[in-house]
């Protein structure tokens, strides 16, 4: 993911279009990153600001303008309060993101910068919160054109573990992809899509004088084969470095993890795009390509990891 940084400074200092305040309800300058962004933006001028929005809910974001800071926007995102973690607290933090994202979107923003939000006093666990900040950033990107995302950490107890987090969820390597493989799971996509054959298609009854497409019904289970992996997010830009005509027995964990990607992204725009490849037989060659790499395994991968 190339457009999200995480960098040691304050959000403050950060060279973007806006800036995440980590808010409350009320929208009142409090201590750590909001108390810092009140300071430097003009105490005066965004309290005044924020008193005319009156209230924020957890979970959502408003915006007032920068004032005195050199970003053009203050996006003011209320994370929860952590009470051990049944009480809605991912859902909500990861709203917050998202919610700050669109409205980055919305005002013509390409950059923003956030802290690691609900993590200071609000007592959220720090890795979780990274965790949760990463992947709510991530799928909002696939939406968001051209957005360059930026975390500020001052400790570098939070630097390292946040690029920590980041590197386990989305440096596709090689070995950690095949670390998170169920091998059990894929013995099991690979018994099944030898039993497959053809795909059966459906076509609805007209009505009205209406004729409908006819489209395929595939097997619950045959789901499981895009699970054994987390989706390749950079999945086009990874199909285009691949060979024109590279076979399953050649291809790399990440190549298979791009190629599955894209054969059930390709789904939604072209029914029977995964149909074509359970009878061509290049889905099953590909798990059969992902088993022969887990046996070459010289140690078992829980132990690598």
């Amino acid at each position: 993911m190339e457009h999200i940084h995480i960098v040691k400074t304050g959000v403050t200092k950060l060279d973007v279009d806006c800036v995440v305040n980590a808010s409350n309800e009320g929208l009142w300058a409090g201590g750590g990153v909001c108390g810092a962004i009140f300071k430097e933006a003009g105490y005066d001028e965004l309290t005044d600001a924020c008193k005319k929005i009156g209230h924020c809910d957890t979970g959502s974001a408003v915006i007032t303008p920068g004032f005195r800071l050199k970003a053009k926007y203050i996006i003011h995102a209320v994370g929860p309060q952590w009470h051990g973690g049944n009480h809605d607290e991912e859902h909500l933090l990861r709203k917050c993101y998202q919610t700050a994202l669109l409205l980055a979107q919305d005002n013509g923003c390409k950059s923003i910068g956030f802290p690691l939000i609900s993590s200071g006093i609000y007592g959220y666990p720090k890795k979780e919160a990274w965790q949760v900040a990463l992947r709510a950033v991530a799928d909002s990107l696939d939406s968001l054109v051209d957005m360059e995302v930026y975390f500020a950490v001052l400790d570098d107890s939070m630097l390292a573990m946040g690029r920590e987090v980041y590197r386990t969820m989305f440096d596709n390597t090689d070995e950690l992809l095949l670390a998170s493989i169920d091998k059990e799971m894929l013995w099991q996509c690979i018994e099944m899509l030898c039993k497959i054959r053809k795909i059966e298609w459906k076509t609805p009854p007209s009505k009205d004088g209406v004729n409908y497409f006819p489209f395929p019904v595939y097997p619950e289970e045959l789901w499981q084969v895009f699970n054994l992996m987390e989706p390749d997010r950079d999945y086009g830009a990874n199909m285009e470095k691949q060979p024109r005509r590279i076979v399953p027995s050649e291809m790399s964990v990440k190549q298979i993890n791009a190629r599955l990607t894209w054969i059930q992204r390709g789904e939604r725009f072209c029914d029977g795009n995964i149909a074509a490849e359970v009878e061509n037989g290049n889905l099953l060659k590909m798990l059969l390509r992902l088993d022969d790499l887990l046996e070459k395994q010289e140690v078992p991968l829980h132990e690598k990891i």
